[in-house]
């Protein structure tokens, strides 16, 4: 080692050549990397970190269910679900439409025994059910027109998974009436 004198101070020594730290070695390649924000459409709702969680009005089991539902902010104003668009429901009050936020909207919960619902989880999500013995916490319901057997019971549902809901619509086909012929003699 060399000792360097400087003219105004102490002594002062030299750093040897092979303590002077080299630079970091260049950060490790991830085995799977993240996808470019321009890749991020196409991809699962896992691998979108700007994605949001599924609403259960967007659930496909539940489509083309007329649910009744109402806004946080105005609970005596019953809405009829119609659709989704984005982050909004497409919604039926009285004869109008409009577009409320999925974040404002509840669901109506059954009240007494005989009304339409569905669940929004299990097994029997999306089927049309009915009311049998309303008793909260959890409702016995049964599926419209399905007859129990023997050793069949109704099943007990928890109150929070039941949506009231309208009737279906009914689907006539009314073209074949029209159209049909009566031959006469």
């Amino acid at each position: 080692m060399q000792i360097l004198k400087s003219i105004d101070g102490p002594q002062r020594r030299q750093v040897p050549f092979d303590a002077i730290v080299s630079p970091p070695p260049p950060p490790e390649i991830c085995a799977t990397p993240m996808p470019s924000p321009a890749e991020w459409g196409d991809l699962s709702p896992t691998w979108q970190p700007l994605s949001r969680p599924v609403h259960w009005l967007e659930d496909a089991d539940l489509a083309g269910i007329r649910f009744k539902l109402f806004r946080k902010d105005d609970p005596g104003n019953v809405l009829e679900f119609v659709g989704v668009e984005g982050n909004e429901a497409r919604v039926r009050e009285f004869i109008m439409t409009k577009l409320v936020p999925l974040v404002d909207l509840c669901p109506v919960r059954p009240t007494a025994k005989d009304q339409l619902v569905t669940t929004t989880s299990g097994a029997m999500r999306g089927l049309i059910l009915k009311v049998r013995v309303y008793s909260p916490p959890s409702c016995t319901v049964r599926q419209v027109g399905k007859v129990l057997r023997k050793h069949e019971s109704d099943p007990s549902v928890n109150l929070e998974d039941l949506v009231e809901i309208y009737p279906p619509f009914r689907h006539t086909n009314r073209s074949s009436a029209n159209t049909s012929s009566i031959s006469r003699p």
